[in-house]
């Protein structure tokens, strides 16, 4: 294996994290300025991103402006993409992906002794941190859909993905033949032990789902053919085609049984006073491009114009702070709302048309078991959301943002002082900063750790 330049331990124990990304992507070159990190962290992130090409020695790259574009809409398989990357580039990942078996219990013990098979020159003090790294990315990012942990969180099992995006599977073969120089490559040799990456080396696709998924993407013409041919396709041009597909879905209307069609009534009736239920699941991922960087921990609630004095719903006053995004425009200045509560109002507002197409497929999805059309319907929308200007009110003061999912670092900045007038030495400590020399250790698999 060829070692990139600082060798395999360049992370200390630091996974790279999804809580960052939303920082990274917003501030770009400047995000090392823009944060709270120790400098063993900085040091640790920022070779993650050069591990995965999203930098390099002039800043950011053509590829971190993809992945960006497709984070906001389809954070999952932006995980995925960047994880086939580190393929290529971290040999951590490289070393995690070809020397380990799927459905194999693994321990870090069992992780260091496989490593340093594989790299007998180095210690196995040298090869601990590395491991740790990968160990807390699956544990802190999205991709941690690529193993299952065995309940008393010591262990991990490497699993079979199937559900990965055609895209994604696209992605990862075009990869492998690029890295390769092949123009050509038989859908058998994705499966052989040495295969340098591909959808089964990195996620555990299996044969007959992965020739579907290639088939949906372009590659094969019929699921049946044995052979994908480059031809004029780059891994560009899937992410190119793979971001259009994401901004322009529009699954068909499914037609509602009577079980589907009351499974829909109860959903509209509760959106009228909860209209974040509209997005099921995916609302998780909405709050957390929301809270993104926040030095505090924010209570994010959804709520229609008629909520926006309902004091009941808020608890202000600990440290934490509730931020209430109003679905529905805000015609005045909100100058007597609920104290030290901060009201947010995009500027982005629900088609009408496209919200009962969501709520058509959340029915569909809740009864037929397969939500795959409202998932990313919901996930377009939200992109469509984070992506909009908005405007923030809070204790008779306000103010504009041009985008949505900057709302955390305004909070960081300004809107917490307008909350909390001590100043920020009153912040409390938040899970993934480290401030002065307080360093909080944990142990997992057995190894002391400094990335919580």
């Amino acid at each position: 294996m060829i070692m990139p330049r600082g060798g395999i331990d360049r992370y200390s124990t630091f996974g790279l994290r999804d809580e960052w990304l939303p920082t990274i992507f917003t501030y770009e070159d400047e995000w090392i300025e823009r944060n709270s990190f120790g400098p063993v962290q900085v040091k640790a992130v920022k070779n993650w991103l050069l591990d995965g090409g999203l930098i390099d020695k002039n800043g950011i790259t053509p590829l971190f402006r993809s992945i960006r574009e497709i984070y906001f809409h389809d954070p999952e398989s932006a995980w995925q993409i960047i994880w086939t990357e580190f393929y290529y580039g971290s040999p951590a990942v490289r070393l995690f992906c070809d020397e380990t078996d799927f459905e194999t219990e693994l321990s870090g013990d069992d992780l260091v002794e496989i490593f340093s098979k594989a790299l007998p020159g180095l210690k196995g003090t040298t090869i601990k941190n590395p491991v740790s790294a990968v160990l807390n990315m699956f544990k802190l990012s999205r991709l941690g859909v690529l193993v299952s942990d065995e309940g008393n969180g010591r262990e991990i099992r490497r699993i079979h993905l199937n559900s990965i995006e055609p895209h994604v599977a696209a992605y990862s073969v075009i990869r492998l033949m690029e890295e390769e120089g092949l123009r050509e490559i038989r859908i058998g040799d994705l499966y052989h032990k040495n295969a340098g990456g591909g959808p089964f080396k990195l996620f555990g696709t299996e044969e007959p789902r992965l020739r579907n998924l290639l088939h949906d993407a372009g590659l094969l013409i019929s699921p049946e053919d044995d052979v994908v041919r480059s031809s004029d396709i780059s891994s560009k041009k899937i992410l190119d085609d793979f971001t259009d597909h994401l901004l322009n879905y529009a699954p068909e209307r499914p037609e509602l049984d009577a079980e589907a069609s009351e499974v829909r009534r109860k959903l509209i009736e509760s959106i009228k006073n909860k209209p974040g239920e509209l997005f099921g699941d995916e609302i998780d991922t909405l709050n957390g491009f929301l809270a993104g960087s926040s030095l505090r921990d924010l209570r994010i609630h959804h709520i229609t114009r008629e909520d926006i004095y309902n004091s009941e719903l808020f608890r202000p006053g600990d440290n934490s702070i509730d931020v209430a995004l109003v679905y529905g425009r805000i015609e005045d200045s909100i100058s007597d709302g609920v104290q030290n509560v901060l009201y947010v109002s995009m500027e982005w507002q629900p088609d009408v048309d496209e919200m009962e197409l969501l709520a058509d497929c959340r029915a569909q999805g809740e009864v037929s078991g397969a939500p795959g059309a409202a998932r990313r319907l919901s996930l377009k929308l939200i992109g469509e959301m984070v992506e909009s200007g908005f405007h923030w009110y809070v204790n008779g003061e306000s103010g504009y943002g041009e985008k949505l999912y900057h709302l955390s670092e305004i909070i960081n900045n300004s809107l917490s002082l307008r909350i909390f007038t001590s100043g920020p030495e009153t912040l409390p400590f938040h899970i993934g900063f480290l401030y002065g020399n307080i360093i909080p250790v944990i142990e997992h698999e057995g190894y002391e750790d400094v990335s919580e």
